[in-house]
């Protein structure tokens, strides 16, 4: 019988990396509905590339995010920020367990027969945990959003090439 694999947080943080990403890139696109290109995204919030298009793309599959291909294409939020919860982007990467109500993750853990470990914690942690899963994407505070992106398409920056070898292209050998 195979037991699912634990997901550990870093003891300083309540959400996954993938479920910090995914706050940070969706609090850095825009309200008026234009679309931000994932490299730009990427390259403005430091995110590897190839991590935070696959964390754009579990967005737009649970409908928080639209897609549009091309040169005038990419990402946007698929209805305003107001309306989009930290639930939903939680349970999106983390399951429903994400925001529970008990840390330990017990479904019949509740307010009149609490767990040991929720009896310890009191009362303020649960309402803490049920005012964030209420909380909007236009609740989140913005100052701790690294950059503000221009629209429209970002280059990639181009590495220099390794010493001893020719740039791609090259007919030195």
């Amino acid at each position: 019988m195979s037991h699912p694999k634990p997901r550990f947080h870093s003891p300083r943080t309540l959400f996954s990396v993938s479920t910090r990403h995914a706050l940070l890139a969706l609090a850095a696109l825009p309200e008026d509905g234009t679309y931000r290109m994932a490299r730009g995204l990427a390259e403005g919030l430091a995110i590897p590339f190839y991590y935070l298009a696959k964390i754009l793309k579990r967005l737009r599959q649970v409908g928080i995010l639209e897609s549009l291909t091309g040169p005038s294409g990419g990402f946007r939020l698929a209805r305003p920020s107001a309306g989009i919860t930290l639930q939903e982007v939680v349970d999106a990467f983390e399951g429903d367990s994400g925001l529970s109500l008990c840390p330990l993750g017990r479904r019949n853990c509740r307010d009149a027969a609490p767990c040991p470990f929720c009896a310890m914690l009191g009362p303020g942690f649960r309402e803490m945990v049920r005012h964030l899963a209420r909380m909007s994407l236009r609740d989140l505070p913005h100052p701790w959003i690294p950059v503000v992106l221009p629209p429209g398409r970002r280059s990639p920056q181009r590495r220099p090439a390794s010493p001893g070898k020719p740039p791609k292209g090259s007919t030195e050998r």
